[in-house]
């Protein structure tokens, strides 16, 4: 019986070791995963309302309302497709007055823009624009409409 148990006892102790060796082992994720967990997210570092880049106007009514959006951390690719929405709502009435999106697979690009358009004159007042990546707020601006010429 003693011999059998100092040859059982050899491999106990190896199957001891491996256990504990596989046990100890680090996990480590592939290079791509651990750079975009450590990438910065998509954010809107700009938004811009008119067709120029001048200083900020009021928009007149019979205009297409441009928002053009500057991205940060966007230069990243994307795992799955993301989806960035622009909806316009008229702030007295809280009616929504637009809603646009676009589809983006891969690279988020750093700059785009939402062209809102009406088909009789926007109505004066203040609208405001919320800007969202895959269902997520991530910027907002107010926008005053008014005619040319008329004070704010």
């Amino acid at each position: 019986m003693e011999g059998i148990r100092q040859a059982i006892r050899p491999w106990w102790l190896g199957a001891a070791i491996v256990v504990t060796l596989l046990g100890c082992q680090q996990k480590t994720e592939p290079a791509a995963t651990a750079a975009s967990a450590a990438a910065e997210p998509v954010a809107v570092s700009e938004i811009r309302v008119g067709a120029s880049a001048d200083a900020p106007r009021p928009q007149s009514p019979d205009q297409p309302i441009v928002v053009h959006l500057k991205l940060k951390g966007g230069d990243r690719a994307m795992n799955a497709p993301t989806k960035l929405e622009a909806r316009l709502i008229e702030l007295r009435s809280g009616a929504a007055a637009g809603f646009l999106v676009k589809q983006f697979s891969g690279v988020v690009p750093p700059e785009t823009e939402f062209s809102f358009e009406s088909a009789k004159p926007w109505a004066e007042g203040r609208y405001a624009v919320e800007i969202k990546l895959d269902g997520k707020l991530i910027g907002q601006r107010d926008i005053d409409v008014i005619q040319a010429g008329a004070a704010p």
